[in-house]
């Protein structure tokens, strides 16, 4: 224990005779001894001896600050338990020259408490160089450790922030300067505190240096979560079963399963009563004419006109119709209008097929025409076939690209303003965002990751992954940004840093109480882990008589117990972790 006692020492009348003995012979009073007792009471100058010394000490190395002081040290670390009430400074002759004594315990020791003394002896009356201090070179106070209470030196800032030494004492300059470095800004790379965004400027998106809190973010997705239009992005209800068949809702999604479920309703094969779908017939299936639940496709309907027709030049005459394994294919009705033949007009580059009931070449079509019970054309100037897929002529015929373009508006490509099929857009065109004609699946958009130049989904971090500080893709929730902070910045309160800023715990709080003793108060939060160091002050009052002093004598991680020797009110600041 280390006490420094700016108390005032009483020059005795016996110490000042044997100074001005010394100066008469020339020589100078020399301080060799500290002699510590346990007698009470008020100091006087008719002293010769304390009322009850315990022991006198070696004389440190001295110190002459000014013309007024000496100042000396000793120590006692024989283990012995005594309490100091009085002490005086000791001549080489054993004449007390000054004397110091109270009625309250100056200094207690135990067996794990020694002496640490250092005084203030007053010379101010004697002439310069008159008392010297011829003490013990080798005088040297422990340092202080874990277990052992001694002196320190003051680390520097450089060692303070290294955070290696573990001899030099840090003071409040350097431990303020040390947790500043813990309270820079974060950045990218940086690990450190950010500012609260506002709500504006999470919804501006463009502040990259404060955070974004649940509420701010909630917000600000509330705004993402509008309504979607056809002009306006936004978020959509997925459509019932029943809303998705009747086709009527222009607000809700489909979902794969809801259109599988509807395109099944259209997957049902065709009858001559009901509406579905039906397989391509072959050409072997054409040709055979007996299969009527396959579809005839144009080239299919090509080639067995073109097997039968093959030849231009050639005119046939039709009288029944055309037939395949004895079965009709192309009737001719009855009457004055029976195909005759079929001729081919290239003229200017047009190829027009004519078929005709009479027997004159280059006649322009009039017969009538019918394929299965369909009717063709109608007879009376059948002039040929027509690209249209709108045309209500009843003198021309649908050619395979009317029929190929009528097919194809069943199987049109969907628009915001048309109904029809969408491809299925890659993971690629999910990430680009700017594809608006294909469909986007629930896969891709789960695969859609969030980076720091793209919206999309991010997995929320682990409070070992946030405490790590090396992940930077998934996202920190404002509850594990906070995990282990708190503070209470009251008279009596303390800052609890977040694990992954060490969980580093600053306290402070005061003992009062009336008169010298111990004094044990609770910390105001208890140290999860341990107390690292206590640092004790109290207001020094010189009342002529001497001053007031205070120190910690023990800590745990709930209280802390410091000794005063008046009754002014001690402040204890404590770390630990």
């Amino acid at each position: 224990m280390t006490d420094t006692l700016q108390m005032t020492m009483t020059v005795t009348d016996a110490g000042r005779a044997a100074v001005t003995n010394a100066q008469s012979n020339g020589l100078s009073a020399e301080i060799t001894h500290i002699a510590i007792g346990s007698g009470s009471g008020t100091p006087a100058a008719s002293d010769t001896a304390l009322v009850n010394e315990i022991k006198r000490l070696p004389a440190g190395t001295g110190s002459n600050p000014s013309p007024s002081e000496l100042y000396t040290e000793t120590s006692d670390f024989s283990g012995e338990s005594y309490s100091v009430y009085e002490f005086a400074a000791v001549l080489s002759d054993g004449t007390l020259l000054a004397v110091y004594r109270q009625s309250t315990p100056i200094i207690e020791t135990t067996s794990v408490v020694p002496l640490l003394l250092q005084i203030s002896i007053p010379i101010k009356s004697f002439p310069p160089g008159s008392v010297v201090i011829n003490g013990d070179t080798n005088f040297q106070t422990p340092p202080a450790t874990e277990s052992m209470r001694g002196v320190a030196e003051v680390a520097t800032q450089a060692e303070v922030d290294a955070g290696t030494d573990h001899q030099r004492m840090v003071t409040a300059k350097t431990l303020t300067s040390r947790l500043a470095s813990f309270t820079r800004n974060a950045t990218e790379s940086v690990k450190g505190f950010v500012e609260i965004a506002t709500q504006s400027e999470v919804d501006s998106g463009t502040d990259h240096q404060r955070t974004v809190t649940p509420k701010t973010l909630k917000s600000r997705l509330a705004s993402f979560a509008r309504g979607a239009t056809e002009s306006v992005k936004g978020f959509v209800e997925i459509a019932t079963q029943s809303e998705v068949d009747s086709g009527t809702d222009h607000q809700r999604t489909v979902t794969p399963k809801t259109l599988k479920s509807r395109l099944a309703s259209f997957a049902r094969g065709a009858t001559e009563s009901v509406k579905g779908f039906v397989e391509i017939a072959t050409q072997t299936e054409v040709n055979t004419g007996t299969d009527d639940s396959r579809a005839v496709t144009p080239k299919k309907l090509w080639g067995l006109l073109s097997a039968k027709f093959a030849r231009t030049d050639t005119r046939p005459s039709f009288q029944q119709g055309v037939y395949l394994n004895n079965k009709p294919i192309v009737m001719n009705e009855a009457g004055s209008t029976n195909i005759d033949h079929i001729w081919y007009d290239d003229q200017e580059g047009i190829g027009t097929y004519h078929f005709v009931a009479d027997s004159n070449e280059q006649a322009t079509g009039n017969a009538n025409l019918k394929m299965g019970g369909i009717q063709l054309s109608s007879g009376n100037n059948v002039t040929g076939v027509s690209d249209s897929t709108s045309s209500t002529s009843t003198a021309t015929l649908a050619s395979s690209k009317a029929v190929k373009s009528a097919t194809d508006a069943g199987t049109r490509q969907a628009t915001e303003s048309t109904r029809g099929q969408l491809e299925v857009a890659t993971q690629t065109e999910a990430n680009s965002s700017t594809d608006d004609s294909r469909a986007l699946t629930a896969k891709k958009l789960h695969n859609r990751t969030a980076t720091e130049s793209r919206r999309g989904v991010a997995e929320v971090a682990t409070q070992a992954e946030v405490d790590g500080g090396t992940d930077d893709s998934r996202m920190v929730t404002a509850k594990k940004l906070r995990w282990g902070f708190s503070a209470d910045m009251g008279s009596v309160g303390y800052i609890a840093l977040p694990s992954w800023l060490g969980g580093f715990v600053l306290q402070w709080t005061s003992a009062a109480g009336s008169g010298a003793g111990s004094r044990t108060v609770s910390w105001p939060v208890a140290f999860p882990d341990s107390f690292l160091s206590v640092m004790t002050s109290m207001s020094i009052k010189n009342s002529g008589t001497g001053g007031r002093y205070a120190y910690w004598q023990g800590a745990t991680n709930q209280n802390v117990t410091v000794y005063a020797s008046g009754n002014q009110t001690v402040m204890i600041w404590g770390v630990g972790r």
